[in-house]
């Protein structure tokens, strides 16, 4: 007669706890995140036989992707290390000549390292004294350079590292936040409820049937900025919009100027180049503003070459 079953679990073996994220030269600097995660994501193709169905299925490609949540910390490191595409040349790898590490350190004692890795979603950065202004990014690693799939860091290596460091409450910032936007009279822009600012990316990964994915390359960038703002009405409205002269189709776009959101020091100054309102909605109601949210696009200067779609770094003091 077989034994009862009688299950029993013994919590010491529960593993949980927070985890940080890890960049900088030999992983020294840390990110403080509220939420982290990682994920192993396998690509496979099946093995089916007629009157068999799916007998097996071999691997097509893999990576990891790391999903942060910052909780508000902001340096120059950061700024190039979050943002790092504003200049970048179409068509550019975005792991760069040699790998860049990045990855995340557990409380518990567990380092997880990429061994390749870049910025594959840009966080999105919302301005306002009332928050921290650094959205969640994602990370992802994939086969190191002139490595083997077979090699044993092909991906990341594990590692056991005691934990050590602490938040700087200075570290995290904020601020309020000014915009101007830099037409032939500069505008001041109030924004009733903060701005936002989007980075929308495009890129084209480079795959082998050998190896799997090797590299990404920038295809495109997209950067928004946008906001409700206080006191415009029907005649602003009007004056912002091309009608009659130069207003026919095929037209060039709008009026262009950088748009400037800068909070003081050691906050963040951010520019969008040569931007220009792509929405300015007009909406009535007995408790609605009159103009509703505006958003602004930036776009690149090449009158003299390959110029920058967007710029951010640490407001000078």
């Amino acid at each position: 007669m077989s034994t009862p079953y009688a299950p029993t679990i013994d919590r010491t073996t529960l593993v949980v706890g927070p985890g940080h994220f890890l960049y900088g030269t030999s992983l020294a600097s840390l990110l403080f995140c509220d939420t982290l995660k990682a994920d192993l994501v396998t690509e496979r193709f099946p093995v089916a036989v007629s009157g068999f169905g799916t007998i097996d299925e071999r691997k097509k490609d893999e990576h990891i992707e790391i999903s942060a949540k910052p909780v508000g910390e902001f340096n120059a490191a950061l700024a190039t290390l979050l943002w790092p595409y504003g200049s970048t040349p179409i068509g550019t790898s975005i792991f760069g000549a040699s790998d860049v590490a990045m990855g995340l350190q557990s409380m518990a004692g567990q380092k997880l390292a990429l061994t390749a890795a870049a910025i594959e979603t840009m966080p999105k950065i919302m301005f306002g004294a009332d928050r921290f202004f650094v959205g969640d990014f994602k990370v992802r690693g994939i086969l190191g350079k002139g490595l083997a799939r077979t090699n044993a860091a092909a991906l990341y290596t594990l590692s056991s590292v005691a934990w050590s460091g602490q938040p700087s409450v200075a570290n995290f910032i904020s601020l309020p936040a000014k915009a101007i936007w830099a037409l032939g009279s500069p505008e001041t822009i109030v924004a009733k409820d903060g701005w936002e600012i989007d980075f929308k990316l495009s890129l084209d990964w480079q795959k082998n049937p050998d190896v799997g994915t090797f590299d990404a390359l920038l295809k495109d960038l997209e950067v928004t900025a946008s906001c409700m703002p206080m006191g415009y009405s029907e005649s602003k409205w009007a004056n912002l919009l091309v009608q009659g002269s130069g207003g026919g189709i095929g037209a060039p776009s709008r009026t262009q100027a950088d748009l400037t959101i800068a909070q003081d020091n050691p906050g963040a100054t951010v520019v969008l180049k040569n931007a220009w309102i792509e929405t300015l909605p007009l909406q009535y109601g007995a408790n609605v503003d009159r103009v509703g949210k505006v958003v602004w696009k930036a776009r690149r200067d090449i009158s003299t070459g390959f110029g920058a779609l967007f710029s951010i770094g640490v407001t000078p003091a």
